[in-house]
């Protein structure tokens, strides 16, 4: 089961129609998705919901944390490196379908969330 992290406009936070700017699910080590509304790509958004996930596979106990981007996002590949994120090269990505999983190649990337001590 994953962990979902929401992020909502400043001024409708705990509103009843709060509009959502984006989101991170995290499945064990893995940042499962991060997704900005496209009206909030750019403002920002991303980094401190990646931030979170980082911190929650951290305090979960893994050491290091993953994720697959799919051939042609090129915008998330710069991101996640900006964030020092590191590419490890393809790999067949499971991921879930409605008759099991479907075999995806993608980028595997991987980032080290100990903590300093």
């Amino acid at each position: 089961m994953a962990d979902t992290i929401v992020a909502v406009t400043d001024a409708d936070t705990g509103a009843p129609g709060a509009a959502v700017m984006g989101f991170v699910m995290v499945a064990g080590g893995e940042v499962d998705q991060v997704y900005v509304a496209a009206e909030h790509r750019g403002a920002g958004v991303a980094a401190p919901l990646l931030a979170a996930a980082e911190r929650r596979i951290a305090e979960s106990g893994h050491r290091t944390a993953w994720l697959a981007v799919v051939p042609g996002n090129e915008r998330a590949r710069r991101f996640y490196e900006r964030q020092g994120w590191r590419d490890e090269g393809w790999f067949e990505h499971d991921a879930p379908g409605p008759d099991g999983p479907i075999r995806v190649p993608c980028h595997r990337y991987v980032k080290d969330v100990r903590r300093n001590s």
